[in-house]
């Protein structure tokens, strides 16, 4: 949407084969194209552009690409308030897909996205064209909002890490997690990747001390622990490494929930 005053902001929507319907609140579309803050508004719009490309289409680049588009328009939005509301006991959520995808700073070649997700939910897609020589990867981070004292309460509870992903692309079949506290200690795993929806459960006490991060003095040692109260980021990244003979290979994640939870 680009206004008379020349700002322009944008949302990513994902196509399917029949037409739909898609509602985007205006509160989801970003500033792009040298448009850093502000909010759109919807009294100035006076160009709507559709665009789409090899940063969206990595592993179907070079088949034939076509879109139609039967329709767009504003409509005003419904005279209500909106009031977020966070649940007190676990699971606790890590993950939103569309807000995490609205990011503009990817690394070179990386395409982020938010994506239709099993059961009528979002997931986060990432996708690499392929990688060179190891250790050539991407690395995706994002950081938590400050949690109310009775969602820390929560996060005391929990013991086991909840992840449901799958693969898009037969290179790609290793995920490596990791979990920074507030301190900088960091925590994680490496994951495979099924090429189905699959929910994966990892207890918070198998989780690995990432020495070879960047790390404070004093953690990681015997009988230390991931906090989780303290839980302040979380990393995701894949790459040449995990598979150098496929590296070069299209890669193509997708996750669709990554939580903390408590053993029933």
């Amino acid at each position: 949407m680009i206004q008379d005053d020349g700002r322009t902001y944008a949302t990513d929507v994902a196509l399917s084969e029949e037409f739909r319907d898609i509602d985007v609140p205006r509160r989801e579309w970003w500033g792009a194209w040298g448009t850093w803050d502000g909010r759109l508004d919807p009294a100035r719009v006076t160009e709507v552009s559709a665009a789409y490309g090899t940063w969206l289409l990595h592993e179907a680049v070079a088949r034939p690409q076509g879109l139609e588009l039967a329709g767009v328009t504003l409509l005003p939005e419904p005279a209500s308030w909106e009031v977020p509301v966070q649940a007190v006991d676990p699971p606790v959520p890590l993950l939103l897909p569309r807000a995490l995808a609205r990011h503009q700073r990817w690394q070179a070649g990386l395409r982020v996205m938010a994506v239709p997700g099993p059961e009528g939910a979002e997931a986060l897609e990432m996708a690499h064209g392929g990688f060179g020589p190891p250790p050539d990867c991407v690395v995706v981070t994002w950081v938590l909002p400050p949690q109310p004292a009775a969602r820390r309460r929560a996060l005391r509870q929990c013991d086991l890490l909840r992840i449901t992903l799958r693969s898009r692309t037969p290179a790609a079949r290793a995920l490596q997690i990791g979990l920074t506290e507030q301190d900088g200690a960091p925590w994680g795993a490496d994951i495979s990747v099924p090429d189905h929806w699959q929910t994966v459960d990892i207890p918070l006490s198998s989780l690995q001390f990432f020495g070879h991060w960047s790390h404070p003095e004093g953690r990681g040692g015997e009988g230390d622990r991931l906090r989780a109260e303290r839980l302040q980021q979380v990393t995701v990244a894949f790459g040449a490494w995990q598979d150098p003979a496929r590296a070069a290979e299209p890669h193509t994640i997708q996750i669709a929930r990554m939580e903390l939870d408590r053993s029933r």
